[in-house]
């Protein structure tokens, strides 16, 4: 099972929004290591298809998001007027072990209170 983490107060806070800083064709070439608050999206023949981040609760996991809507589940994001991501619905990971959900809206992440 899932280990639920309680984060300090300190790791909520972010300097910098949420944003998309590559857009590749093809998982394969996601890298390695992506900057903070950093996302690629991966897009195939003009249509978005996968959304790659690090886990904003800083245990070093990826979280990779399905965007084609002829797949289920599947996520929508959108990008407000200061091009800030918006991942629709929210986020809820149980990878290696650790359980988070979250919403990230214009950037920045809200943590759910389950």
């Amino acid at each position: 099972m899932a280990r639920r983490i309680k984060l300090a107060w300190w790791t909520r806070l972010t300097s910098r929004p949420w944003r998309i800083v590559a857009e590749i064709e093809s998982a394969d070439e996601i890298p390695a290591t992506l900057p903070k608050n950093g996302a690629v999206l991966v897009v195939a023949r003009k249509k978005h298809k996968w959304i790659a981040f690090d886990c904003p609760c800083h245990l070093h996991h990826r979280i990779l998001l399905n965007l084609d809507t002829t797949r289920y589940p599947h996520w929508r994001v959108s990008f407000g007027k200061k091009k800030r991501l918006t991942i629709s619905p929210s986020v809820n990971s149980s990878d290696s072990g650790v359980y988070c959900h979250y919403f990230i809206r214009e950037g920045k992440v809200l943590w759910a209170k389950d």
